[in-house]
């Protein structure tokens, strides 16, 4: 299920405001667009609200999906709740946000850096995202985990080999593990990538 929310309160009137309808074709096209590049069946759905995160929990509910992907155009620094964080207190779903650039395609992927924090049950929705993005293709996939800096080397190692295990059970394709430590998860993630 593919869903456009056009950002709009209940007086919107899309005849004055050509530009927020213009943008919402566009992303319908380039939603039915993905479809047929992936040849994958799809529905589309287009619905308008004033509070989009809102209405993505709402649809999330409404057609029970188990996993929502969210395109994020843009994130800010700022101690407020953010709509990305009013939306994972909204809905029951995995959330899986996807920052990318314009014209970025899964299909011109060729390596995919997984970072693992250890805890909560993420394995499956792991191997469903792993799964879909080596479907079109051949990718490199590495999991990584970031330890502390007062890790020991038996922690490091009884990780490392928790990786290794999940990536030959889950990941389809060519995968490499990574053990790190640093303080600075944030950055040593960034500097894998």
């Amino acid at each position: 299920l593919m869903l456009n929310v056009v950002a709009a309160d209940r007086t919107w009137q899309p005849e004055e405001d050509g530009e927020t309808l213009r943008k919402a074709q566009e992303v319908l096209a380039a939603m039915l667009t993905a479809s047929a590049h992936s040849e994958v069946t799809a529905e589309s759905l287009v619905t308008v609200s004033d509070d989009p995160m809102r209405e993505i929990a709402r649809v999330a509910a409404t057609h029970a999906c188990q996993s929502v992907l969210v395109g994020l155009s843009k994130i800010s620094d700022t101690s407020e709740p953010t709509p990305l964080e009013r939306l994972l207190g909204a809905t029951n779903a995995d959330l899986v946000a996807l920052r990318s650039s314009p014209g970025w395609r899964t299909d011109q992927v060729r390596s995919i850096l997984v970072p693992l924090a250890g805890r909560g049950g993420h394995d499956q929705l792991v191997a469903r995202l792993l799964g879909s993005l080596q479907r079109t293709g051949p990718r490199e996939v590495t999991l990584l985990r970031v330890l502390p800096n007062e890790a020991t080397q038996s922690e490091q190692a009884r990780v490392k080999r928790y990786l290794q295990g999940m990536a030959f059970d889950r990941s389809p394709g060519p995968t490499r593990t990574s053990v790190g430590t640093s303080d600075d998860p944030a950055a040593a993630i960034a500097n894998e990538a």
